[in-house]
């Protein structure tokens, strides 16, 4: 989603006297707007997610959850703790 931010604003015409980093702080700006929670994003992977949590292998939620959002540790972690005390795992 990012990157089609970015395409989007340096198409745009009224926007050709930016620079690429004032392109890539309205960018930032519109991303964090637009874009879902850590949460919501737990939630759209819901199946894979909660298999895991169910089988025990929460570290491997955390990791699967990492490597599709390409969040950090911390907040991959934050997000499935989160997620797994919602629907009544504990975290």
């Amino acid at each position: 989603m990012y990157s089609k931010i970015i395409t989007a604003l340096a198409c745009s015409p009224e926007l050709a006297h930016l620079t690429v980093g004032e392109l890539g702080t309205i960018a930032d700006r519109v991303f964090e707007a637009v874009a879902p929670s850590p949460l919501e994003m737990v939630q759209a992977k819901r199946p894979e997610i909660a298999t895991l949590i169910t089988q025990g292998r929460r570290i491997q939620a955390i990791k699967e959850f990492r490597e599709e959002t390409r969040m950090s540790l911390k907040e991959s972690k934050d997000a499935i703790d989160e997620w797994t005390r919602q629907i009544g795992f504990g975290a």
